[in-house]
């Protein structure tokens, strides 16, 4: 492979066997590139993604209304790709969750993961990700170590009820409301590799915003004024930011009014 530009990198192999055996042989290894040729690299191929999650979804508590559990997707995502570790991560994958609640993800190889629940539609926005167990252990919140090379593996997911909802307007240098900012809550430092800990809004004509569905927790609310990207999740850029940011804690059924000033990026 010529033309190498310097960085961190992952050198992947996939060896796909012909029909009746669509689970490949995979190999990867983590490269920092120097500028300088990099010669005899090994790659061992070995069978993976034999492993299955299955499981169920529920929701915490009882008699509540909420949409159909088939319009949401339980996604094990590459620790790698919120974390940038460059490290060895396996392969994940999404599913829609069975009208019943059931999950099943297959395919899965050994790695490190981010289980993340999507919404198709409407009706979910007060709800979060409240308990997650895979293989009878609580990996709520963090990074999930999944060294099993085949067979089934269980996972139970609960989703939560009682979200925090913040609102709030957003303002500039002379104390104007702005319309269409972006408004973003990270979580606190040590969750950072969670995706769905996340929350993205934006401005109205008036400034106003509203995110509702947010875990109880501590986070830092931001507005940029133009976030085309998911910069807010790269550590190096929120750091340009560390005095514009307002921080908050917030209990379950939380209802917090939150003012904020606009950061004007260079873009």
């Amino acid at each position: 492979i010529d033309g190498v530009l310097p960085g961190d990198y992952v050198l992947g192999a996939l060896e796909f066997r012909g029909e009746g055996n669509d689970t490949p042989q995979h190999a990867e290894v983590p490269l920092r590139v120097d500028g300088s040729d990099i010669p005899n690299i090994g790659l061992a191929l070995e069978e993976v993604g034999r492993a299955s999650l299955q499981g169920t979804l529920r929701v915490d508590g009882a008699n509540v209304t909420h949409p159909r559990l088939d319009s949401l997707r339980v996604g094990l995502l590459p620790a790698g790709d919120s974390t940038g570790t460059g490290d060895f991560v396996g392969n994940g994958g999404y599913a829609a969750v069975g009208r019943d609640g059931s999950i099943r993800i297959d395919k899965v190889s050994s790695g490190q993961y981010v289980v993340s629940i999507t919404a198709d539609g409407t009706g979910w926005e007060d709800f979060y990700t409240k308990n997650v167990q895979i293989g009878n252990r609580d990996v709520t919140d963090s990074v999930v170590n999944f060294n099993s090379s085949r067979g089934v593996v269980p996972i139970i997911i609960s989703v939560g009820i009682d979200g925090a909802f913040v609102e709030g307007t957003v303002t500039d240098e002379n104390g104007k409301p702005v319309a269409s900012a972006t408004v973003i809550g990270v979580p606190d430092l040590a969750l950072r590799n969670q995706f769905d800990l996340y929350q993205r809004g934006e401005s109205d004509q008036n400034g106003h915003f509203r995110l509702r569905g947010i875990k109880p927790g501590s986070y830092s609310f931001y507005a940029w004024n133009t976030m085309d990207d998911e910069s807010y999740m790269d550590p190096e850029f929120l750091r340009l930011y560390e005095n514009a940011r307002t921080d908050l804690t917030v209990s379950p059924t939380d209802h917090q009014t939150l003012p904020l000033k606009l950061i004007v990026t260079d873009e």
